[in-house]
């Protein structure tokens, strides 16, 4: 009795704190179902308001109310809605017991005139459709985000490594953002305050962005989820994708609301299952639960669950209020789960008129008595999507207590403690060269993936050594030359401050040792200011992009006896300078004194027993002392492209425009003997065509204004191939082109298309749809002097394996046949 005396007390006590000296008071409390069992994830909030709230995963709720009579209410998917009255004059305990939603059938089958009552009602909320996904011009809101992953499983090592993570919460995190929205795609968020479990200085990476799902869209993209769109269940052509059935009738305060089950019509289309609760006659969205599995092609997860809950705001536009995504993933011996809770609160929004004049009754009249504004103008966007204030992590926890409007659960009070006061110990020096003690232990799987890394995890410095594959090389030239590429890097958090790569090597059969090192200086992050260096002796490859591989090299020379690297020996120098100069603007500008000489085959062996050796490109001999003096400028443009501008650097994110360069090298002949002008202007695109995938696009274009005095190394080499091995240079290469016999000094054109069907094509066959396979098409096309208009036209499919693709290609020039070969690479 004195226990339960003392709870109570208690309770008053800190109720009467908190809404003390303020203009709002506080409810707590707790929401049921008839039995009394809780239920975690609720949705609590003030009628006829966007004043709500979500319980905690115990399923309870604060909400923060003024003074006077309001009506709150609590919803659950599943569950009948309750309303009561209350008179706020002081902070206050108020708990709900839902009872599970009576469902009426009957009545509306016999009123039906169609063989499915659920057909209608779709064919009217679709009609609908466009009309809630534009019905305001623009909004304003604030999103408080909880996220929380679990780790329940996880295996003691991988390929030999150790696993330095335990079980339990793995990532706890809250932020709260300002959102302002403009149609049609304007979108600007600032996090004003984060808080990390166990990281004190760490931003959370919770996006309002990405809690906000639009089933009114016919179809959206999940950055991350999914190499696919996803279907709406009410898109223009839904009938196509989706079944449907009428679970029944909901009366909720004056409303009719249908429960409407989604159905997929196949099970590996990008489409959801679940539920959608439409408002009668309105035939707009009242509440969702739908989810997805991984048959749908979601990447990382198993599962993923959207609940969302939407109630009347401003002019009577309804918003989404609560939003939950919850997720279970299996992968590689780990298994867990996550959700991400949100909270939309303090709508402002911005009708379209000229769209509610045009649908509803007495459209002008309504229109007309709407308040006219204006909520933004362009300049209240940019194209940072996303701006992290710089004081955003330093909120204290009276600060969260005020504004938090989920309440934490005991486990996450506990998390939070316990990881803050660790986090402490986590910083010391003793830690973390125990835990570097540790991690820097060599492994035999260090030899074949990743190399060996030795950390100093206080300093944050670390240096890097190669794998056996990248130690391990053989060429013609210099016969066996193994390697050791090192790097050395400081690093400011995640932010690199410096990197020097110092790489030797030697060859055994031409006797030659070559080294080299090059580095950089980050001066300013954040945009992209770097100031960067190299010298040394070392081979280097006609086409200094080197499209075969020094690994790819060395197994084509010794099983197959080709050796398609050709070499030359450089002694250099260079040092340059990059710099964002404006917003989307980079300048990259690079000085290079070299001494070039050409080198001879010194070795013939090959496992094939007829090698096919070619000599090293002797008949474009430039003797032993080509020196050459060059400046290289180039201007990148990024117009468009938007990025998350946090206190110390930016993250770029794809962009709805091309990304253009200009580039221009001249050969100085102050020192050396080469005087020579190249021009060039290349762009790359990405762009999504829906359901049907995604599209890759480059194109490049360029002459030499001036070519007096110009050695075979600075001709325009273009990025062949002649093994079977893909091309690993992702833009601008061919998979069929020699190397090096179409190199040109003249004016020539290239343009690359590749497009991702992802499960477009294969998830529509049975059978085959359950191995998640993919298709790529091709298109490679090159025009210079001695080539009017060679084209390569390729079919793959990747994902083989998860990881393999196979693409067969053929050649042509002027539309007659010239070959045709198959490639094998990596397709995620």
């Amino acid at each position: 009795m004195r226990l339960q005396k003392f709870s109570l007390g208690f309770l008053l006590v800190t109720l009467s704190l908190v809404g003390f000296a303020q203009d709002t008071y506080t409810i707590l409390g707790s929401v049921y179902d008839h039995e009394g069992n809780k239920l975690p994830f609720s949705t609590v909030y003030q009628e006829g308001t966007t004043n709500g709230t979500t319980c905690n995963a115990e399923g309870n709720f604060q909400l923060k109310v003024s003074a006077g009579s309001h009506q709150i209410s609590a919803r659950y998917v599943g569950f009948a809605k309750q309303t009561k009255t209350i008179n706020v004059t002081k902070s206050l305990g108020l708990d709900f017991r839902l009872s599970e939603e009576t469902l009426l059938l009957q009545e509306v089958i016999i009123s039906s005139n169609t063989k499915n009552p659920a057909y209608r009602i779709i064919r009217e909320t679709i009609k609908k459709r466009k009309y809630y996904e534009k019905e305001y011009n623009a909004y304003f809101c604030k999103v408080y985000v909880k996220g929380l992953q679990r780790l329940d499983k996880r295996p003691s090592s991988i390929l030999g490594m150790a696993v330095p993570v335990d079980t339990g919460i793995i990532y706890l995190s809250e932020s709260l953002s300002e959102v302002k929205f403009k149609q049609p795609d304007k979108f600007s968020e600032e996090l004003i305050a984060s808080k990390v479990s166990g990281a004190s200085n760490g931003f959370s990476y919770n996006r309002a962005s990405e809690m906000m799902i639009n089933l009114y869209q016919n179809s959206f993209f999940i950055e991350g989820l999914s190499e696919r769109s996803f279907i709406s269940p009410i898109s223009g052509n839904a009938f196509i994708s989706y079944d449907y059935k009428l679970d029944g009738v909901i009366y909720q305060d004056s409303l009719r609301i249908n429960k409407i089950k989604v159905i997929p019509r196949r099970s590996t289309d990008p489409t959801f299952s679940g539920h959608l609760y439409i408002v009668e006659d309105s035939w707009r969205l009242h509440s969702v639960d739908v989810m997805l599995t991984k048959a749908n092609g979601i990447d990382f997860v198993d599962s993923l669950r959207v609940n969302q809950i939407f109630s009347p705001a401003a002019h009577g536009i309804w918003m989404p209020i609560s939003q939950n995504f919850s997720y279970t993933f299996k992968a590689f011996g780990f298994t867990g789960s996550g959700r991400f809770v949100s909270n939309f609160s303090q709508y402002e929004i911005e009708p379209n008129y000229d769209l509610i004049a045009k649908y509803q009754q007495k459209q002008t009249q309504v229109a007309d008595d709407l308040p006219k504004i204006e909520l933004f103008h362009k300049s209240d966007f940019g194209n940072a999507i996303l701006k992290v204030k710089e004081s955003a992590n330093k909120k204290d926890e009276v600060f969260w207590q005020e504004i938090r409007p989920v309440p934490l659960s005991t486990i996450e009070v506990k998390d939070y403690r316990i990881k803050d006061s660790i986090q402490v110990i986590k910083k010391t020096k003793t830690y973390k060269d125990s835990v570097d003690n540790i991690s820097n232990k060599f492994r035999i799987a260090n030899l074949v993936f990743g190399g060996y890394t030795y950390r100093k995890s206080y300093n944050d410095f670390l240096i890097n050594f190669p794998t056996v594959l990248e130690f391990f090389q053989y060429n013609t030239v210099e016969g066996f030359a193994p390697a050791l590429n090192f790097r050395f890097r400081k690093n400011d958090g995640r932010i690199p401050q410096w990197e020097l790569n110092p790489a030797i090597k030697y060859g055994f059969s031409n006797e030659q040792f070559q080294a080299k090192i090059s580095g950089f200086k980050t001066l300013d992050y954040k945009n992209w200011e770097f100031i960067y260096a190299g010298a040394g002796r070392y081979t280097s490859h006609f086409n200094s992009l080197q499209p075969i591989a020094s690994n790819t090299n060395t197994f084509v020379t010794l099983v197959y006896g080709d050796n398609w690297a050709k070499l030359y020996q450089n002694n250099f120098g260079f040092i340059g300078y990059q710099k964002e100069i404006f917003e989307n603007v980079r300048i990259n500008a690079k000085v290079e004194l070299a001494s070039r000489s050409t080198m001879e085959n010194t070795s013939s062996f090959s496992l094939n027993r007829s090698p096919d050796f070619t000599d090293n490109l002797s008949q474009y001999d430039f003797g032993n002392g080509n020196k050459i003096s060059t400046i290289d400028i180039q201007v990148v443009l990024r117009p468009g492209r938007k990025y998350i501008d946090r206190p110390k650097n930016k993250f770029y994110l794809d962009s709805k425009y091309p990304e253009v360069s200009f580039n221009y090298k001249k050969g100085i002949p102050l020192f050396g003997n080469n005087d020579f002008d190249q021009v060039r202007i290349l762009s790359d695109y990405s762009f999504r065509l829906g359901l049907l995938g995604e599209s890759k696009v480059a194109v490049e274009a360029g002459t030499f204004l001036n070519q007096k005095q110009l050695t075979f190394i600075d001709h325009k080499h273009f990025n062949g191939n002649q093994t079977l091995l893909r091309n690993p240079l992702k833009q601008n290469s061919f998979q069929l082109l020699p190397y090096y016999d179409f190199s040109t000094t003249s004016e020539y054109f290239q343009a690359h298309y590749e497009h991702h069907f992802n499960e477009f094509i294969f998830n529509k066959i049975p059978l085959i749809k359950r191995l998640n396979l993919q298709g790529v098409l091709s298109v490679n096309f090159l025009s210079t002097e001695n080539l009017s208009s060679y084209t390569e036209l390729g079919f793959g499919i990747e994902h083989i394996f998860k990881f393999l693709r196979i693409d067969y290609y053929s050649s042509f020039n002027e539309g007659k046949f010239i070959d045709h070969g198959i490639t094998f690479g990596v397709g995620f």
